[in-house]
């Protein structure tokens, strides 16, 4: 038993070693930020909107490989839409060092701020494993009522993202045809007058059935639990 704990123990070092000499190989000898222009261009050519990286790339190892992208901006016309500190992108490897193709697979956006308004379409996001926003906020005004939405603290985690089987569905049905699952967690959640605090939601999209389940959030000081249910499957949306 000895042996086998100092030859596990042996195995764990040398291992540890390795990646850290890899590590360092890594920073030193591979100049990431040439892939920064590859993934400016996948990102506004996605999204149809101008992508910025400002700030320097770097190679992160643990918990899986993948570029940090620093200062990172996202322009619709004169309109900023997103500008985060930080995005953590994982991109499939081989297409990108063999074929300097970018085809992302893990997206991670660290504390965003993000302006919408409803004039600008929403983007169309190539199928990804995840999406996660750590400690973001989020802005949303209707010019033409008035109305606004503000989330802050916000940290969404997305999985399994799918827009069905048609590769470019038209604007209109974008929506419907969008799947995914995850959670949100905010601090504050205000819209129009009404403003609510630590909501905690899970939620899960198929096919143009949105279902959040549970939501708890607290309003007027009390503590709410709910679910709700968003239908778009028909020619209006329905609640329940």
């Amino acid at each position: 038993m000895a042996t086998l704990r100092r030859g596990v123990l042996i195995g764990t070092g040398i291992l540890a070693a390795t990646v850290l000499v890899v590590a360092v190989c890594v920073q030193l000898f591979v100049d990431v930020d040439r892939y920064k222009p590859l993934m400016e261009e996948a990102c506004s050519r996605s999204l149809a909107m101008e992508c910025e990286i400002r700030g320097k790339a770097a190679l992160r190892l643990l918990p899986r490989l993948r570029l940090a992208l620093r200062d990172v901006h996202l322009t619709k016309g004169t309109s900023e839409v997103l500008a985060a500190g930080e995005a953590q992108v994982s991109p499939r490897w081989i297409p990108l060092i063999f074929h300097r193709q970018v085809s992302i697979d893990r997206l991670t956006v660290l504390k965003p701020q993000i302006r919408i308004e409803r004039r600008i379409a929403i983007p169309r996001l190539r199928p990804l494993s995840s999406v996660a926003v750590r400690d973001g906020e989020l802005m949303y005004r209707d010019q033409a009522s008035g109305r606004s939405v503000a989330i802050g603290g916000l940290d969404v985690r997305l999985s399994g993202i799918s827009w069905g089987e048609n590769e470019e569905p038209p604007a209109p049905v974008q929506l419907k045809s969008l799947s995914f699952h995850g959670t949100l967690h905010a601090t504050t959640v205000q819209v129009g007058p009404l403003r609510a605090s630590a909501a905690r939601i899970r939620f899960k999209a198929e096919a143009g059935l949105l279902r959040l389940d549970p939501t708890n959030v607290t309003l007027f000081g009390a503590r709410s639990r709910g679910r709700l249910t968003l239908d778009l499957r028909g020619s209006s949306p329905r609640i329940q």
